[in-house]
Order: structure tokens, then sequence, then C-alpha cells
């Protein structure tokens, strides 16, 4: 199973195609392409703006013995951990410190989804075939395939959930501890930095927990419900750190759509991608199916489309399989809002902010291979009539030849090119002709035979689904390095703004600090400086400051900056990168920025007057870092680092504590500038020399640690018990001794 997932990465890792986000999200690398053609390795730019490049940073600061709470690098810097995205306090996030380290991080998240739901399967089925199986469809689920982003680190964890569920319900009576790994299960997942998908997960958790427990006998139930709560109730507890410096970031962040996603429905054109995942072709392949890839969020294949179908009615476990078919129905008409059932959604506590069609998928995938399994598992054991199969067979042959007939005018008259209308006739007639061999071996006489002709078409489907999108992913990727060298040797504490160049979130995967941010949830305080302070010269997004439309809007933003140059400059803002193509903005070469950086392509100029990190009237600074200054004052002053403010930051000046306050409150003078309310951080200072440092905890993660400490004290006493538990067992069965000679 392991080794099909390594096949299914094979054209990464022998090099033939490329999937670093930097050359496809960055702007400051260059690619070679097979044939002429480039397509995204996933759907999702946030895969580079926030998954490597975020996830990258938190590596780093783990390998530097420092917890991963801040981000200096973007904006005017922002919360690390407690944005999620990043995945900061997850233990794979240290993958990314690797070479490649989004294509490790990805593989591990296929490997830990296949071999948890392979022992999942294991435990509902009889025969080491359909766990296999099990495994390899959910190791390479469409979610995982696709998405690229965030929206997957959580989805390895629900077949790990669900198997602690198994393993409570089948030890209820006997002292097994399952409940400590689901415990740990929904911990990870919260861990993994996308709590709208963990929370999904977490609802088909409990919907597999309800059906399971109605299933134990009578007097058992009291007992399968206690620990279903202890694993429920711990895997709270661990997840506290994270939760809370999530919690404490969203008092005083903007999240976008997420106030209320209730009207981001997905297109009913998008559900033939769930059977046919390359219905439309490769990924963005053609314009006029966008909008579908824009929302997709996996897809389930046609072989397990019609071995689910063939599941669902059959004789065993009929109350799971219900459940699971019944989800993935009503999670698909939510999304769709067929018959206003996304109303019916909304009543569930802060469902309405979550992005149905996108998050809930992963858990849909999972229901559906069980279904399929179930089926799969019904043919092997001749529980059902040839005339069912027939049904079923037929049943899925008509909707595939429907769903082509429905959607052929999508990519009809637009012009793809050669590459892409081959990957269109390879994405419709090869899922098809593997559904007939599904189909055919459903006749075989053979159960064995039925069952490796099965098993083999949904591997091999599998593998063709998840691999396509690798085949003309750019083949090399080249970074730029010229213009990333000269601001690592030059910027120091001072901020870089790009007209273009260098994509927001960049600077943090190099270390350098960058003006421009991209990220969800966003600072308020940071949007608002933006909107009154820095307008980029267009219409944004509440979520971001960037220029995305390259040299067409990039005389947009120096626009902008000419008219407010010492705002810029205010913000501790040295350089602007550029395009060396288009002149120069008039009024910014007449206030005197200079050229300090040219390659043919991009340009860096130097602003006039940048004001330095740390500023402070009276008073002269040393021994600068980010988190520390030395200053000497003539006399009391107000130091203003130029650091965004927020609740969670400290101070000490001479290692006592000092309250860090808000610039916006200063008067003019000080480095302030007059009119600019600013969300810089300020620290009163005595006469004479002091030593101030910094530091930034999320206001109530002391608590939450003594949460996490309290969680991990039930693990400990979890995993005691259970190790006297298999002791006792042991001494039971152990055989008595007796000495030589007797009878």
């Amino acid at each position: 199973m392991v080794v099909v997932i390594v096949i299914a990465n094979a054209w990464y890792l022998v090099g033939m195609s490329n999937p670093d986000a930097i050359g496809w999200t960055s702007q400051i690398a260059s690619v070679v392409c097979h044939h002429g053609l480039c397509l995204q390795p996933s759907i999702d730019p946030n895969a580079g703006f926030i998954t490597q490049v975020e996830g990258h940073l938190a590596a780093m600061d783990w390998l530097h013995f420092h917890l991963p709470w801040w981000n200096p690098f973007t904006g005017l810097g922002a919360p690390l951990a407690g944005e999620m995205q990043s995945g900061a306090l997850s233990p794979l996030v240290l993958l990314f410190a690797l070479p490649g380290g989004l294509l490790w991080f990805h593989m591990a998240l296929e490997v830990i989804g296949g071999v948890s739901a392979y022992l999942l399967v294991r435990r509902l089925f009889p025969t080491e075939l359909l766990a296999c199986v099990g495994g390899i469809l959910f190791g390479l689920n469409g979610t995982l395939a696709w998405v690229g982003n965030a929206v997957e680190n959580p989805v390895p964890f629900l077949p790990l959930a669900l198997l602690g569920v198994e393993l409570i319900i089948r030890g209820v009576g006997r002292k097994r501890w399952g409940w400590s790994l689901l415990a740990i299960a929904i911990a990870l997942s919260m861990y993994a930095g996308f709590p709208e998908v963990a929370a999904l997960d977490d609802l088909l958790v409990v919907v597999y927990a309800l059906v399971r427990g109605w299933t134990l006998p009578r007097g058992d139930r009291k007992a399968g419900i206690g620990q279903l709560a202890w694993g429920l109730g711990v895997g709270g507890l661990l997840s506290l750190p994270i939760l809370v410096a999530f919690k404490d970031f969203l008092k005083v962040a903007l999240i976008g759509i997420h106030s209320n996603a209730s009207a981001a429905l997905i297109s009913p054109k998008m559900i033939p991608m769930f059977l046919d995942p390359y219905i439309y072709g490769g990924l963005a392949a053609y314009h006029s199916a966008t909008p579908y890839w824009d929302g997709a969020g996996g897809y389930f294949t046609m072989g397990v489309f019609v071995l689910a179908l063939f599941g669902l009615t059959g004789p065993t476990q009929r109350p799971l399989r219900w459940a699971m078919g019944g989800w993935v129905a009503i999670s698909l008409m939510g999304a769709t809002n067929a018959l206003g059932t996304r109303a019916l959604w909304n009543l569930i506590p802060g469902l309405h902010q979550i992005v149905l069609g996108r998050y809930v998928i992963a858990s849909c995938e999972m229901a559906m291979i069980l279904l399929a399994l179930f089926g799969l598992d019904d043919l092997i054991a001749r529980r059902r009539g040839r005339v069912t199969w027939i049904v079923t067979g037929s049943l899925a042959i008509v909707t595939f030849i429907v769903m082509l007939l429905w959607v052929s005018g999508v990519t009809a008259g637009s012009s793809g090119g050669t590459l892409n209308e081959l990957m269109v006739v390879a994405g419709r007639s090869i899922p098809f002709v593997l559904l007939l061999v599904i189909v055919y071996a459903g006749f075989q006489r053979s159960s064995s035979l039925a069952a490796v002709l099965i098993a083999g078409a949904l591997t091999i489907d599998a593998l063709f689904s998840f691999g396509l999108a690798e085949v003309f992913v750019p083949a090399k990727v080249t970074e730029e390095r010229g213009p990333i060298a000269f601001l690592q040797k030059n910027l120091g504490l001072y901020r870089f703004a790009s007209a273009g160049p260098i994509s927001p979130n960049w600077g943090t995967y190099f270390s350098i600090n960058e003006l421009n941010a991209h990220d969800l949830p966003f600072p308020a305080a940071f949007a608002n400086f933006v909107n009154t302070q820095l307008p980029i010269g267009m219409a944004q997004s509440p979520f971001m400051y960037m220029v995305y439309q390259g040299v067409a809007e990039s005389a947009d933003y120096e626009a902008s900056m000419a008219a407010r140059l010492g705002t810029f400059e205010n913000a501790g803002v040295k350089y602007l990168v550029t395009y060396e193509a288009r002149p120069m903005n008039p009024t910014l070469r007449a206030e005197g920025l200079r050229l300090a950086y040219a390659d043919g392509t991009l340009a860096i100029y130097q602003l006039p007057a940048p004001q330095a990190f740390y500023t402070a009237n009276n008073c002269t600074t040393s021994q600068v870092t980010f988190s520390s200054v030395q200053v000497t004052c003539s006399k009391a002053s107000t130091l203003v680092r130029r650091e965004l403010w927020m609740p969670g930051w400290s101070a000490s000046v001479n290692g006592r504590g000092a309250t860090v306050g808000n610039e916006a409150s200063l008067p003019s003078g000080n480095g302030v500038m007059a009119g600019v309310a600013a969300p810089y951080q300020v620290v009163s200072l005595p006469q004479g020399s002091s030593t101030v440092r910094f530091h930034f905890l999320p206001p109530h993660e002391r608590l939450a640690e003594g949460g996490f400490l309290v969680g991990v004290i039930a693990m400990a006493w979890a995993w005691r018990q259970n190790r006297q538990s298999t002791a006792s067992r042991a001494r039971r069965r152990a055989p008595r001794r007796t000495w030589p000679f007797t009878k």
C-alpha cells in the first residue's frame, strides 16, 4: 500500500516534474514546461502563499528552539501559530525544513492517511485485500491529490479517529483504552491547521460513533459512551494550545468570507468532477472550466461510485452503510443548497462560516470508500444476486454517459491546445474503461478473480486520478536568487514593498521583511492601516495587501506610494521592488528614489528616508535585533517599535516588566507622523541606558498549557492502565510452570 502511494508520486520523486509552489505563486522563479504546457500542481495558490512559506518559517523556528508564535516577515508582523493555516504546532511541519519540503509534507499526509485507513478497514472486514484497497483509495484521495493548501492537513487523521472509535467499540468491557487513540487523532487534526475541515471530520466521527455504539449490548453502552467522552474530552485538552492561540487571534482579525459563507455554494456542474476527476481536462487547463476548479475539494472516481452504490443496500451492518450514504447525500445537498438544505447545516453552531462544498469533501471521500468496500465485500462473499449488480452497473454506466453529454459544452470550442485536449480524452475514456472492467468483474464465477480484477481496477483508477495532475507540472523550477540575495544583504530590519514582483508572504520564506501580505485570518489593525494610510490603488479583498496582475497594476501601486511616500517610510520601508521594463513613476523619481538593483526584469529602488525599526527621541540605539535593543537616552523618552501591536506582546526594560502600548495613542513627534494612526508598539524608557526585550505569547496561552498538561497526564494514566491490563491478560494466558519430573 505504501509502495503504491510512493509510485503515485514517482513523477515528482524522479524529477520529471517539480511541485514546488515557488514556481507558480512567487513571481520570482522561472520554469521549464513539458512541451510548452505548464499546469498547476494543485488548485489553491495558498499552497505557496501560506502552506509552504509559513510552514517553512515554523520549521526553522522549531529547529532554532523557538516556539513559532509570531511571523515578523509579513505586513507589519502577524501571529503564526494562531493563524492556523501554517500548521505551526504540528509535528509534520518539520518536514518543510527539508529541500522540497512541500512534497515530503504532502507525501507524509498521504502515507498517514493510507496507513490509518488500512488499519481501520482491517478491523471492519476479514480480508487483507480490502484493507490494502481501502488504504490506497484514502491515501490517494481526491482532496490530497488536488487542493494543495492547508485544507489537506487534517484529512489523514479522520480514519485515525474512526479507528479510535472502532477500538473503543470492540474493547468495551475488556479495559482497552482505545479512547487515547481517538484523543490523539482529534488533537493532531486540530494542530494540522485547518479547523473547518477538522470540525466537519469530527462530525462524521460523531455520526460513526453513534451508529457503532448502537450495536453494543445495552449493558455496555454506558461504558462505550464514557470512553468516547474521554477521547473527545482529552483530545480537546491536548488541542488547547493551538485552539486558544487561534481564538485570541480571531478577536482582533478579519475572516473575510468566513463571517458568513452560507452563499458559497458549488455549481451542480461540479458534481461530474466528483465521479470523473478530469472530465474538464487538467487542473485549470480550460478557462471555461475555471469556476468549477476554483470550488473543487476532491473527488470519488467512478470505480468507487459504482461499488458504493452497490454497497449501500447490502445486508450486513446496514446502519453504518446508511449512515455513510446519508452523510454523502446530505453533505452534497448542503454544498449545492438542494432543497434548501444549506439552512439545515447552518443550524449547527459555526457551520454558517464554513465553505461546505470545499471542506466537507474529504469526509465524503471517507464515507464513499467505506461504502465501496462494503460493496466489494458483498461481491466477494456473494451476498447479493446478479440482478442487483446488473442494475447497479447499468445505472453507473448510464450516469457516466449522461454526465458526458451534460458537460460536453464546457470545453467544446475552447482552445486548450493539443495536450489539453488529449488530457480531456484520457480523463473521460480511462475511467469509463475501468468502470466497465469493474462491472464485468462482478459477473465472474470465481470470487477470487472478481476481487483481484476489481482491486486492480480501483488501484489503477486511484493512480491515474492522483498522478495525471503531475504530468504537466513544470519540469524544472529555478529561483531568481539575484533580488533575494540583494535584499537579504541590505534590508536588515527594514521592509520592502512590492509593486508586483515577489508575491506576498514569499519574503517570509527568505527571512526578509515584506510590507505586502496575504492571509486569513488577517490582522484587522493592519487592514485598517492599509485602507486608511497605504491604499494599494485598486479594490482589495479584506485579507490581502498585494498586487496580483503584474505590470498592469504595478503603476497603480507606485502612484499610491507617490501620494503617501512619508507613510511608507514611516512604516520602515527601505526598498520598492518593481518591474524594470516600465519607467519609474515620475513623482517617485522626483522624491529622490534611486535605483539600487536591476537584473533586466526586476528593479529595486531605495526610498530616501526610511525610519528605523526602533526610534526614540533624545536616544541612541545599538545592539539591535528583532526582539531586543540597547537604548541610551539623555532624558526619559518613548521607544517606538515598528511591529504590529496586538494583545500578547510584552516587554522588559532592564529585566523589569514594562507595558507595551499602541503608537496610535502618541502625539506626533518621536518618529510618529501627524495624522497617521499607525498600529506600532511603544514602550516608556527612563533616562540612561536600557536593555529592552520583547516577547509574544497569545494572551491566554498559559491557561491552555495547563489544560494541555492535564491532557498529557490523562494519556499517561491511560497508557499505564492499558499496560497493566495487557500484563494481566498475559498472566492469565500463561501456562503454569511445574517442577521437573513432576507428574
